[in-house]
């Protein structure tokens, strides 16, 4: 709405890879609509109905963990504790391995 209340809500980064970024948000490159999404599933489902959720998924990410480190030829990156997992093989074809857990759902 106003120029000079625009201007003081740029935020320079200097230390990323890319050197100079300047951004309008404080969310950066990402999109609004994901911040509001976040915040109306917060508010939809409560805090007891999202840390259920944050449990059920660390349960998942738990198990398939576990069920990497089963698989010979197979190993794990680093630990990781996002809600990935960074899989890596000397002995397969790891884009192939992806294809096929693609394929599984």
């Amino acid at each position: 709405r106003d120029q000079a209340l625009r201007r003081m809500t740029y935020l320079p980064v200097m230390d990323g890879c890319e050197g100079l970024y300047v951004t309008s948000t404080i969310q950066g490159a990402r999109s609004g609509a994901n911040i509001a999404q976040a915040w109306a599933t917060m508010l939809y489902h409560g805090d007891s109905g999202y840390d259920q959720m944050a449990r059920t998924m660390h349960a998942h990410h738990t198990a398939y963990q576990q069920a990497i480190k089963t698989i010979p030829g197979l190993r794990i990156l680093c630990t990781c504790h996002a809600s990935i997992v960074p899989i890596a093989s000397d002995k397969y074809n790891i884009y192939a391995v992806a294809s096929l857990m693609e394929d599984k759902g």
